[in-house]
């Protein structure tokens, strides 16, 4: 499903003295099943742009197309259906966790949609399988006896069971150790590929933005400042560095390394693997 945002604008406050505005106008094309990564410093507009995907947040001016349903500032139009569609995960989900068991916490969402309790119990089942958590061990638990990676999986489980097309994920690795991190972004990239999401990511993270977007959008001052494939974007590292960001630690590491060798390394590498296979080829052909 194909997100088009069209001289989209928010103002918070508007006509109050506590009037802001978070939103410039905006022009954005993200295509159906694509991963785009959305960074940029704190208070860039990040949160505010992506709210407006599922008509959380209504366009000050302008429109918000996803799919065939047009997000204007109507206040009268009906968003459920498109809230079926559109997933959003905000930081610390587990904070919205707050049913007795993993399984009622899991089906909330549905119940309110009147679906059928057969459907939504095996929903409920195919989430879980999803995040890896297993129905028959965790169904009957408290939430608020898990682990926070856990807890993570039931809250992300619990916007899973509507089978979203799209799922829009502000920050969702926010408080987690590092394994977590790396463990919930992973199974989150597998699920984008296994069920052709169209998949959004809010993120400080350089590394996570670099490794995993087909697309990163850079935004500053509530505007789009840099748009491009994660090798257009952080070839630009004056740009990057101009509005607050780092480059990720494996493009400064090649950028350095590049100053000596007489023939430089490509700087679309943004793993530890694709640099080793990249360093075992040369490596071969220098040795005929």
């Amino acid at each position: 499903m194909d997100l088009i945002v069209k001289n989209l604008t928010h103002v918070y406050g508007k006509g109050t003295p506590f009037e802001r505005q978070a939103l410039q106008p905006i022009n954005l094309h993200i295509p159906t099943r694509s991963f785009t990564a959305i960074i940029g410093q704190t208070g860039s507009g990040k949160s505010t742009l992506v709210q407006h995907f599922n008509g959380l947040l209504r366009p000050t001016t302008g429109e918000v197309h996803v799919g065939k349903t047009v997000i204007t500032n109507n206040r009268k139009q009906n968003l459920r259906e498109l809230r079926r569609k559109v997933g959003l995960v905000f930081q610390y989900p587990e904070y919205q966790l707050f049913e007795e068991t993993v399984e009622k916490d899991i089906q909330y969402g549905p119940l309110n949609f009147d679906l059928p309790e057969d459907l939504i119990r095996a929903r409920v089942k195919d989430a879980m399988k999803l995040v890896d958590l297993d129905y028959e061990v965790f169904k009957d638990l408290s939430p608020f006896a898990l682990s926070g990676g856990q807890k993570r999986r039931v809250a992300l489980a619990g916007v899973l069971v509507l089978q979203p097309q799209v799922l829009v994920l502000d920050e969702p690795t926010a408080g987690l150790d590092p394994h977590g991190k790396k463990e919930i972004l992973q199974r989150l990239y597998r699920m984008h590929q296994q069920e052709d999401w169209t998949t959004i990511l809010v993120t400080h993270n350089m590394e996570d933005a670099a490794r995993y977007a087909d697309q990163i959008i850079v935004m500053k001052d509530g505007g789009v400042y840099l748009q491009g494939t994660p090798a257009e974007v952080f070839q630009q590292g004056a740009a990057i560095q101009e509005v607050g960001l780092d480059l990720p630690d494996i493009t400064q590491f090649i950028l350095q390394l590049n100053e000596k060798l007489d023939q430089p390394l490509p700087t679309n590498i943004f793993t530890m693997e694709q640099l080793e296979q990249e360093l075992m080829k040369r490596r071969k052909v220098a040795k005929r």
